[in-house]
């Protein structure tokens, strides 16, 4: 279960100091989303010296001694956060070892919900969501998956046919969660129901309680609730652009005080709202007919929801939005979109556009590589070892030390914002190589590119002449491209999830991004930048898109011309060092500016700016598509 703690530790805190028998694994995944953080754990027995209101979150995993949480409270920052995974004394399954003789005495931090309150309130904490955990109360999938109809959810009339049930997110005090229901647990409760009924317990209350092994308690220390936002989106896209632009902003979303996200694919329930929540609906990559979805609008409007359009392509590719007279954007509150080139065209539908550029949600660890092979061809040969890193002990040490860097991430040299700054003179280490081959790997993968790679590919089959078999190509997807090589060392790759797809740009040592100088790329994102950057790979890319990330010469090579391509190409692959410095500092560059973790509460607050500024966006609105307003 302690997953479920790390999917809710604040991305961006800068200290967490966790109170767990699983300190190392919480460390070591929550870095892959926020690599510097310090993640500081201790036991019961410690006491550090840590000053007041500087921790960001405290987390207790399956471990709450109740004078401890009192103890660390102080540590925490104003509206730091607390996290409280802890077995429930009230569990059904106890109940019946209790009535049987076989009370379980080994498990010491068990407190019944009433008992958590008191505790809680002793602190100074204010408790915003309790949510249950167990076998028979999970929380909800991730991804969210539409659920047949007849089973949890119900149809709402427009909005599609299938809808999950919202997961299990609570006002302060209260608890949720779907609860045991099995045979077992129902037979429990209806051999319990008349000593429930003649004690006066209230028979819902009893039947969330005891059907919780577990509870995971969140916590502010503030002296205000938080205000409490619903993101609801249906997806309309495929599942790379909704991961990218849906699921994982959901997923740092979440980890903010009073914020719940629900997303559904192509359906919508709009029912999953609680009382005190204020409402975001985004249509995500969806396509509104005209007039024929004005009642969807119409539903959402008198639901009370802020109507966000999502979109992170040029509208004009698809005929379809020219058709429904752009009601996508002229039908909603407001846009949200991944460049400014979108931004500056849609605002000619809907001056309220927001531009959140893609970024990372994780970073591999520094180093990771094991056997990817690094090109030992050419002038440059093999790149030397570099020492490990050392980790945090799993204990905090009498006096807080400096934060130190994390566990596989040297410290970064300081690398400016793209794309024409100077970079900092002082080199960063290299990343930890991977073993020479003496073949280089080229990374080739992308959708409907042939008009973008065709100007290169003469340079390019010259170039694998003059290497001959000392450079290897992989592809993913493209067959054309994957044909068009005059070469007999590459491999193809059809379309493939995308774990498969890192494992394939990790083992490459250079990545090609061609794109030419069309509308429909000029919106589009460096996106493939990042990712190729996140796992080591030297970029050779062109100026269109690019050239707004990549500080050519430092953080990439950027051609303008075919000449250009076939001899920056030819360099990275006879120059090794070449290739590491420039990997390096990209890694660097990614890891300092372009991690989810950085950017993610921006959403979030333009949400709740939109919201304030709700009846502006309603006359506006209604200037635009008043059929919205008819009775």
């Amino acid at each position: 279960m302690t997953h479920h703690i790390i999917q809710l530790l604040p991305p961006d805190a800068q200290t967490v100091i966790t109170v767990s028998n699983n300190g190392d694994a919480i460390r070591t995944e929550y870095q892959r989303i926020n690599p510097q953080c310090q993640v500081i754990t201790i036991n019961e027995n410690d006491r550090p010296d840590i000053p007041p209101n500087t921790v960001d979150c405290l987390a207790f995993d399956g471990i709450m001694p109740p004078q401890l949480l009192a103890n660390c409270a102080v540590w925490l920052k104003p509206e730091g956060q607390v996290l409280v995974r802890i077995s429930n004394l009230q569990y059904w399954q106890q109940i019946i070892n209790l009535l049987q003789g076989n009370w379980e005495t080994t498990l010491t931090h068990r407190f019944s919900l009433p008992e958590m309150k008191q505790l809680f309130a002793a602190a100074g904490l204010r408790i915003y969501e309790i949510q249950t955990l167990g076998s028979h109360s999970p929380l909800s999938p991730s991804p969210p998956t539409p659920l047949p109809q007849g089973e949890r959810g119900e149809k709402t009339k427009d909005f599609g046919q299938r809808a999950t049930s919202p997961s299990p997110v609570l006002g302060e005090g209260d608890t949720g969660g779907e609860g045991s229901q099995t045979e077992e647990f129902q037979r429990f409760l209806q051999l319990m129901a008349p000593v429930v009924n003649t004690l006066g317990i209230d028979a819902a209350a009893f039947a969330t309680q005891t059907g919780a092994a577990e509870y995971l308690i969140r916590a502010i220390k503030s002296p205000t609730p938080p205000r409490r936002l619903l993101i609801q989106t249906n997806m309309m896209g495929s599942w790379p652009v909704y991961r990218i632009r849906t699921l994982e902003p959901d997923r740092f979303s979440r980890t903010i005080p009073g914020v719940r996200t629900v997303s559904q694919v192509k359906s919508a329930d709009l029912k999953v709202g609680l009382p005190g929540e204020e409402k975001v609906f985004i249509w995500q990559r969806s396509i509104l007919r005209y007039p024929q979805d004005i009642s969807l609008l119409k539903q959402l409007l008198q639901r009370d929801y802020l109507i966000v359009a999502e979109t992170d392509d040029d509208p004009l590719y698809r005929p379809e939005y020219e058709q429904g007279q752009f009601l996508n954007f002229r039908g909603c509150h407001c846009v949200q979109t991944s460049t400014e080139p979108l931004a500056a065209y849609l605002r000619q539908h809907n001056p309220n556009v927001a531009v959140f550029p893609n970024h990372l949600a994780y970073l591999p660890p520094w180093g990771d590589g094991g056997t990817r092979g690094r090109g030992d061809q050419g002038t440059g040969g093999s790149v030397g070892s570099v020492g490990s890193v050392g980790s945090l002990g799993s204990n905090l040490p009498p006096s807080p030390p400096s934060p130190p860097s994390p566990p596989h991430l040297p410290p970064l040299p300081h690398l400016p914002p793209p794309p024409r700054l100077p970079i900092s003179p002082s080199p960063p280490p290299p990343l930890s190589p991977r073993l020479p081959t003496g073949v280089v790997t080229i990374f080739f993968g992308a959708f409907r590119r042939e008009s973008d790679w065709e100007p290169i590919m003469p340079a390019l089959n010259r170039v694998l002449a003059r290497f001959n078999r000392g450079v290897r190509v992989k592809v993913i997807y493209d067959r054309s491209f994957w044909e068009a090589l005059e070469t007999s060392e590459k491999e193809f790759e059809p379309l493939c999830e995308y774990d498969r797809y890192q494992e394939i740009l990790r083992s490459c040592d250079i990545a090609l991004l061609p794109l030419l100088p069309t509308r429909f790329n000029q919106m589009k994102s460096d996106l493939k930048f990042l990712e190729c950057s996140s796992h080591g790979v030297a970029v050779l890319a062109s100026p269109t898109v690019y050239d707004q990330s990549i500080i050519a010469g430092e953080t990439g090579l950027i051609y303008r011309s075919e000449t250009e391509f076939e001899t920056m190409l030819a360099q990275l692959i006879a120059d090794a060092p070449l290739r590491q410095r420039l990997a390096t500092n990209a890694y660097h560059w990614v890891a300092q500016n372009r991690l989810l973790c950085q950017h993610y509460r921006d959403r979030r607050d333009w949400y709740l700016q939109m919201r304030d500024q709700l009846p502006r966006l309603n006359q506006e609105l209604r200037s635009r598509v008043p059929e919205l307003f008819d009775n």
